[in-house]
Order: structure tokens, then C-alpha cells, then sequence
């Protein structure tokens, strides 16, 4: 027990100091000029995670200028950090980069998948459809499961009744907090369901059985 204790200890411990020294370095940053913030996707200079950076973009919102340096940038870091950064910035104008970047079919598979989560979030019928699975594959993950979670809770927001067999399918899913929200998008898609049940196992059994319209 004390053994089992300790161990306990020490991960609190260390989870506390990443987060001090995470809060930290988003502190310094926000000394940075937002010029300099750019550059440091490709140079480094910054000495953080390019989320980091990404993030403290997202908050100051240069929209246009992001969107202008993603398309004259031809460093691939850079244009990683502005995409994440575009990503966390509510704008019509951010939409519109979205659409046309998904156009150009030159995104690698994580860009691709932000760009369709931004406009998912949105309800845009077609990056729905992209995101369960265009309706041709039973089940299919395409970020880590905090990420999954949040975009599989779209269907349900958005009422895309398409995404049904997608989201019961969801509910297997070994990520428990992908599961929950496959649950809940489907008891917002059928408002009449049961708000509780016996078993995972009931939940996957009474929306089987439901009719897809």
C-alpha cells in the first residue's frame, strides 16, 4: 500500500510540474512578438512545443496574417504551427481558408483532419460525412481520443443523421470518453430514447434497432 502510495505521489508530482512549467512557458511567450512567434515554428528559438506557440497564436487571432504566411510559407514546420494555430480561431474568414485548403488536396492527414474538424464544429454537411467515414467504413479514428471525443459529439450538435451507424459503432470504442459522446450525440439524434441504461450493451442494442431516416 504504501508502495502504491508513493507511485500515486510521484505522478501527481510530476503532473503538477509539467503544468507549472507549461504555464510558465505560455507566459513567456506572451512576450514574444507575434513576427517572431512565426519564425519560431522553423528556427526553434523559442524552446517550445509548437502547440505551445500554436496556441498563443490562436489567442492573439492575427487571422490574416496567419492565413497569408501559411500560403507564402514553404517550411512544412511552419505551416504545421499556423494550421493548428488558424484552428483555434473562430472566423468566417478561417472557414473559407479551411474549405480551400481541403480543395487544393495538398494537406498531409493531420491537417486534413483539422481542417474538417473546424468545419465539422460548424455542421458543414461535407466535412461531416468525411469524418464518419463518408459512410463507407464501420468504424475509423483519426485523432487521439481527447480529440475524437470532441469531433464525434458533432453529429449530434449538428443532427447528421448519416453519421447513425457510425456513432453505434463508435460506442465499442476502447476510449471510453469516445463511447460516452457517440452515446449522447445518438440520444440527441433519437430525443425520445431512454436516459438511462441497464449496459454499454443496451445502449448498443436500442439504437440498433432504431430506424435510420
Amino acid at each position: 500500500m504504501n508502495s502504491l502510495f508513493f507511485r500515486l505521489f510521484i505522478w501527481v508530482f510530476l503532473v503538477w510540474c509539467s503544468a507549472s512549467a507549461y504555464s510558465q512557458q505560455a507566459a513567456g511567450l506572451k512576450q514574444v512578438s507575434t513576427a517572431a512567434l512565426l519564425e519560431c515554428f522553423s528556427d526553434h528559438k523559442c524552446g517550445q512545443d509548437y502547440r505551445a506557440v500554436s496556441s498563443e497564436l490562436s489567442r492573439r487571432k492575427p487571422t490574416r496574417l496567419l492565413i497569408t504566411s501559411y500560403w507564402k510559407t514553404t517550411d512544412q514546420s511552419q505551416k504545421d504551427g499556423i494550421f493548428l494555430a488558424l484552428h483555434g480561431i473562430d472566423a468566417p474568414e478561417v472557414a473559407q481558408f479551411m474549405k480551400s485548403a481541403i480543395k487544393k488536396e495538398s494537406l498531409d492527414e493531420d491537417d486534413l483532419y483539422y481542417a474538417n474538424d473546424y468545419l465539422g464544429e460548424r455542421c458543414d454537411l461535407r466535412a461531416l460525412r468525411f469524418l464518419s467515414g463518408s459512410g463507407a467504413k464501420k468504424y475509423f479514428q483519426l485523432a487521439a481520443c481527447p480529440d475524437w471525443a470532441r469531433t464525434v459529439a458533432y453529429f449530434g450538435k449538428c443532427q447528421y443523421r448519416q453519421a447513425i451507424p457510425f456513432l453505434i459503432a463508435s460506442l465499442d470504442s476502447q476510449c471510453l470518453d469516445i463511447g460516452d459522446a457517440a452515446a449522447k450525440a445518438l440520444s440527441q439524434l433519437f430525443p425520445d430514447a431512454p436516459k438511462r441504461f441497464a449496459s454499454p450493451e443496451a445502449i448498443k442494442e436500442y439504437f440498433s434497432k432504431q430506424r435510420v431516416e
